[in-house]
């Protein structure tokens, strides 16, 4: 099929025997799409799924469910997760929405949190409380 073509279907044949063809139906895929999907099902990653399992495991036994992340990066490098395989770890818990990071503090006084839920401050609890009713309108 030319890649330059109009898009149209493409018979599939497969071979039963050496030298017998057996037609099985049609596509609108190209062969391109065929040799993606082969390495895409080859791929997989190992080291990363289970970085993010340790991840899991360690908020879970954390108190609160939370940890410093720092501490949190260097208990992962101490059991041998490199800091690439570490960092994309984490980015995938937090597309997939199972980890939160927050911060607190400003300054010096800053630290980084992972954890499964962004707890509520008190200042943040206070504005939830808040009843509309009370609020004086201009």
């Amino acid at each position: 099929k030319s890649n330059y073509s109009a898009l149209r279907e493409t018979a599939l044949y497969q071979i039963v025997d050496p030298g017998k063809a057996v037609h099985t139906g049609t596509t609108k895929k190209r062969y391109k799409d065929f040799a993606l999907a082969a390495n895409a099902s080859k791929y997989n990653a190992p080291k990363r799924v289970e970085a993010a399992d340790f991840i899991i495991d360690t908020l879970q036994s954390a108190e609160g469910n939370k940890m410093i992340v720092s501490e949190l990066d260097d208990l992962c490098i101490a059991n041998g997760i490199s800091k690439g395989t570490l960092r994309r770890a984490k980015e995938d818990l937090r597309k997939e929405k199972k980890a939160v990071m927050w911060c607190t503090g400003y300054g010096r006084e800053k630290k980084w949190f992972i954890g499964f839920k962004k707890p509520i401050l008190a200042q943040e609890q206070e504005q939830v409380n808040l009843d509309y009713r009370q609020l004086e309108l201009p």
